[in-house]
């Protein structure tokens, strides 16, 4: 298939030191330089009215927010737009013909960049990458300069007049909040919680003519894997190319897929698609289910003597319904789900290092997966996910407004956020968004109106085309099964609803007679709320009081346990509590105790004394500790992860109960290497320097570079162990060295950076 294929004249940044990188040959023109660090940041007008340099006296985090939000992150700027700079230089090697982009993997909301002074793109919507062709505008070896424009979406995502009538009024920030997301315009829909460049920043090079996309597609009932591929010509002539792929693990081959030679016509894109039988792959799942094991796509592009190399990480794992029934790798699988609703407003919990322990205390609950809230999850969450064997439920956010200016934007979320997530194994069902046609007449707009079911089927059919091998949900939407009613062709593939009552298996066979549920399709119960607990914020009240208290939380704790019974034994395919996080690691934990979590008698925040600003990852300078919105613990290591009260103990119990009277596996142990390498320069750090480091054993990975922060220090997030060629290039001083890096234990990793490997690099 051939489509049109554009690129866009975008600018870089500008460093102020000069940086040369190493002799790149063309079968390794490929390169990834990871550009976070610290920015600088002024207050902005409007999108069209560019600073001067000497305006910028803020320094910024990227990735980041501008606005404080629980005071996670250094400065507030306390505005709605911020212009964002940053200098950078070009490594003069990649003048040889290569193509350069610069990719942003988040901006929220609104981005406009700027390349000196010219501008080169937009994108509306935070948490969905997108990136720009900047070789046109950049100038090899020397100084160039990158300006981002960021708003919010305080205005970005509403009409004028809902959107200045909530902002005037003297309301709460969730009110107003609230008023403004409830008026959309042209723009994706997205929560305006993270306003910043939130995620990482890279300046990318790739042949003319380069592989843009790969697609894994593993089926276990078929044995076999399809891998669709698409090539792009950014060149001046039309070129023919060869392109092969293999399968590798732990670098060692396993399995080789058809040559494909295709011709690609100037700016235009190509895809196709290549397949092999697999009889016997290793499964990626968890106790019966697999194992987190992680292959490798190894994609190689020949088009003379240059070359392009991709590597795309996959599980080989397929989850399916039958009936009433879901099946996990050819066997039948009961969700034992938590919804989880805080990363859309927590700096923290897009931290490597916090989900890792996130998804461990989840598993010590006996919590097979994990639904993302409201709207679109970071990209990190998929990729932990992907290392620990814990499977979610994203969801794409769309508005669910039966409008056609929203079905427009609904439509291209939709998409962009499907294509951004789906190689990850952990990704087994995608929602299309929360309560649309909910039970209670709309959550968002009026339940019974076939015009949100031909919101929700737009979506539905958005993400199968782009993806095709997910089951697709409709979160708390029992009204959808009435479609039929009204001759619209609505294949429900998961019957989702947020029933409540006591006892929920009454309220639930109630929904089933309303709208019709003839278990041909599987049914999960999207949330489980339980009793409505209000205790008092003031855990030193709570502790004057704990047996009352426990009285209070037992209610929920014996709901949840009985509808987990129910549910099961009724043959309903999953469960999904709300939440662990908000209910279950705060409040009595027995009879006599009353725990206020793993950070109980701390005072203030606690601070983060990270090793290095650089490298990929987002890095709050605080933690918040108090009630609800810092209850896993990644920082102390003389404390335990979480403090499970008398409600996560029931749930834990009941979901044994419900798993044949056994505990889930806990997470693996192993975590990805990485490491810290800190440069210098005649005695002083090598501030901003590019360090490279390139694989020596076979590893799944590209050469790729980290720009160094302010004390010479370069952070590294690695797919596989080994041996590895470090280099730098700073003023005419060069070095490299050999280094060795491991894999990481979750067990022997205390802090955030107890695994990472340390090494120096003095340029000579």
């Amino acid at each position: 298939m051939i489509r049109p294929f554009y690129l866009a004249a975008v600018s870089l940044l500008i460093l102020t030191v000069q940086v040369n990188g190493r002799d790149l040959q063309p079968a390794t023109q490929r390169v990834d330089l990871c550009l976070n660090g610290q920015w600088q940041g002024v207050v902005a007008v409007d999108e069209n009215t560019l600073p001067r340099p000497l305006d910028f006296n803020e320094t910024l985090p990227v990735p980041g927010i501008f606005n404080q939000w629980f005071r996670e992150m250094p400065g507030n700027l306390d505005a709605h737009r911020v212009w964002y700079r940053l200098a950078f230089v070009v490594p003069a090697e990649w003048g040889d013909g290569r193509r350069v982009h610069v990719e942003f993997r988040s901006v929220d909301h609104y981005a406009k960049v700027y390349v000196n002074r010219a501008a080169a793109g937009e994108h509306y919507c935070g948490l969905i990458p997108f990136q720009f062709d900047i070789t046109a505008a950049v100038e090899f070896g020397a100084s160039n300069e990158l300006l981002v424009y960021v708003e919010d979406s305080s205005r970005t995502i509403s009409t004028p007049a809902a959107r200045e009538k909530a902002l005037a009024e003297p309301w709460p920030k969730w009110r107003r909040y609230r008023a403004v997301q409830r008026a959309p315009n042209d723009y994706p829909v997205r929560e305006a919680y993270m306003p910043g460049i939130n995620g990482d920043v890279y300046l990318k090079s790739a042949p003319p003519v380069f592989l843009s996309d790969a697609f894994v597609k593993p089926s276990v009932r078929k044995k076999k894997l399809d891998v669709q591929l698409w090539v792009d010509n950014a060149g001046t002539e039309t070129r023919t190319v060869t392109v092969k792929n293999e399968i590798v693990l732990n670098g060692k081959s396993v399995l080789t897929l058809p040559e494909k030679t295709i011709t690609v016509p100037v700016n235009e894109s190509i895809d196709f698609t290549v397949s092999a039988t697999w009889p016997d792959p290793e499964l990626w799942g968890y106790g019966q289910y697999g194992s987190a094991v992680l292959y490798f796509l190894r994609t190689e592009l020949i088009a003379g003597q240059a070359r392009d190399t991709r590597f795309t990480r996959f599980g080989f794992r397929e989850v399916w319904a039958e009936g009433k029934d879901l099946y996990f790798n050819g066997r039948k699988w009961f969700i034992q789900g938590d919804c989880d609703d805080y990363h859309r407003r927590l700096i923290h919990t897009s931290m490597r290092a916090w989900l890792a322990r996130f998804f461990q205390a989840e598993r010590q609950q006996n919590v097979n997966n994990v639904r993302n809230g409201w709207g679109p999850a970071p990209t990190i969450w998929f990729e932990v996910a992907d290392e620990m064997g814990m499977t979610l439920e994203p969801s794409t956010g769309i508005s669910g407004y039966p409008n056609p200016t929203n079905r427009k934007t609904d439509q291209y979320l939709a998409a962009e956020y499907t294509k951004a997530i789906r190689n990850h194994p952990s990704v087994v069902i995608i929602s299309s968004n929360n309560e649309a046609a909910s039970q209670g007449g709309g959550a968002i707009s009026p339940g019974n109106d076939p015009e949100v079911w031909k919101s929700l089927k737009l979506a539905q059919d958005t993400i199968r085309q782009h993806d095709g091998t997910r089951l697709v949900s409709h979160q708390g939407s029992p009204r959808i099964m009435l479609a039929k009613k009204f001759d619209l062709d609505f294949p429900v593939e998961i019957w989702n609803i947020h029933p409540y009552g006591d006892p929920l298996l009454t309220s639930l066979r109630r929904h089933i007679q309303a709208f019709g549920y003839d278990r041909s399709v599987p049914c999960v119960l999207g949330e489980v709320v339980g009793k409505k607990v209000f205790l008092p914020k003031d855990i030193e009240l709570l502790k004057e009081y704990p047996e009352e208290a426990c009285n209070i939380q037992m209610g929920t704790a014996r709901y949840w346990a009985e509808t987990i019974r129910d549910i099961r034994a009724d043959g309903v395919a999953g469960i999904q509590l709300l939440s662990l996080m908000a209910r279950g690691y705060w409040g009595p934990i027995s009879e006599n105790e009353v725990s206020a979590g793993p950070f109980d008698g701390v005072t203030g925040e606690v601070l983060v004394p990270w090793p290095s600003r650089s490298g990929p990852g987002i890095r709050p300078t605080t933690h918040v500790w108090y009630h609800k919105l810092g209850l896993v613990n990644c920082l102390l290591p003389d404390r335990p992860i979480v403090v499970p009260n008398v409600i996560a103990q029931a749930a834990r119990d009941a979901y044994r109960a419900a798993n044949d009277g056994e505990d889930l596996p806990p997470v693996p142990d192993r975590r990805v290497p990485e490491l810290i390498v800190t440069v210098t320069a005649a005695g002083e750090p090598a501030a901003q320097a590019y360090v490279f480091l390139e694989p020596l054993d076979g590893q799944a990975t590209i050469v790729r570079g980290v720009m160094a922060d302010d004390r010479g220090a370069a952070w590294f997030v690695l797919n596989e162990p080994g041996r590895y060629r470090v280099s730098s290039t700073l003023d005419g001083r060069t070095g490299n060295a050999e280094v060795k890096a491991r894999w990481g234990s979750l067990k022997a990793d205390p802090m955030p950076w107890g695994h990472v490997d340390r090494f120096a690099l003095v340029l000579k």
